[in-house]
């Protein structure tokens, strides 16, 4: 999206939280760091957040929302769902973290079903979360070398 779509997105945001003391900078901090994100996922993740947030949030909130928004990561229980069941698709996330457990096998077979899963889901959550971090400073970057 181009800086005044952002900056208008970002007056919005702030708009919706009165509560909110306005500093100096804030406007073109949020613009700064919301422009690079597709405009039309950054209306909806607005949107969404303004009407479950009680505070104005934070811009990695806004970018985070986006981001789960727009990537396949699935969430925990999906993922271990699709190693626990037969006939899922299984992500390549998944993959990488369900091969600590034995694959499919292993999580199938466990003597420990309630343990594994706890351990799976925490181990994926870990992971999902290193991943996430990973897109958005990756896609931050990628537009500032573009720019």
């Amino acid at each position: 999206m181009n800086l005044r779509d952002a900056a208008a997105l970002a007056n919005r945001l702030i708009d919706a939280y009165p509560q909110f003391e306005l500093r100096e900078q804030t406007l073109e901090i949020y613009t700064k760091w919301l422009h690079d994100l597709d405009r039309r996922a950054t209306e909806t993740a607005v949107d969404e957040l303004i009407a479950t947030s009680v505070v104005l949030p934070t811009v990695a909130e806004v970018r985070r929302t986006v981001l789960e928004q727009t990537t396949d990561l699935p969430t925990a229980v999906e993922a271990w769902l699709s190693l626990a069941e037969r006939g899922h698709e299984i992500h390549e996330l998944t993959r990488e973290v369900g091969q600590l457990f034995g694959d499919t096998w292993g999580i199938r077979t466990s003597e420990e079903p309630g343990i594994t899963r706890t351990q799976f889901l925490k181990a994926y959550e870990a992971a999902r979360e290193r991943r996430l971090r990973e897109l958005n400073t990756s896609q931050f970057r990628r537009r500032r070398r573009a720019a």
